[in-house]
């Protein structure tokens, strides 16, 4: 799977994607120190059964698209890591 970030520059809510049984969203938090905070929404199950966990990434970013882009970088990383290859 390969996505096309450069089309993202601002956080909206359509950086959400499902995949499989989770639901991802990378999103930014702001520091009035440190800049801007890279985060990454992974939940799954539903009801009582679900489960959601959030990273907060180290670096720190001068700009919200960036620290976007990189939360969805990380998404897609934890996606390759998560799910077995086909046949396996």
């Amino acid at each position: 799977m390969v996505l096309d970030l450069t089309h993202i520059t601002t956080k909206t809510p359509s950086c959400a994607f499902a995949s499989g049984r989770y639901f991802l969203t990378p999103f930014v938090n702001t520091h009035p120190e440190t800049g801007f905070i890279a985060r990454l929404s992974i939940r799954s199950g539903s009801g009582m059964s679900s489960h959601d966990r959030v990273f907060t990434f180290t670096p720190r970013f001068r700009s919200e698209g960036i620290a976007l882009r990189y939360a969805l970088r990380q998404a897609v990383q934890w996606l390759h890591h998560a799910k077995p290859a086909v046949g396996q």
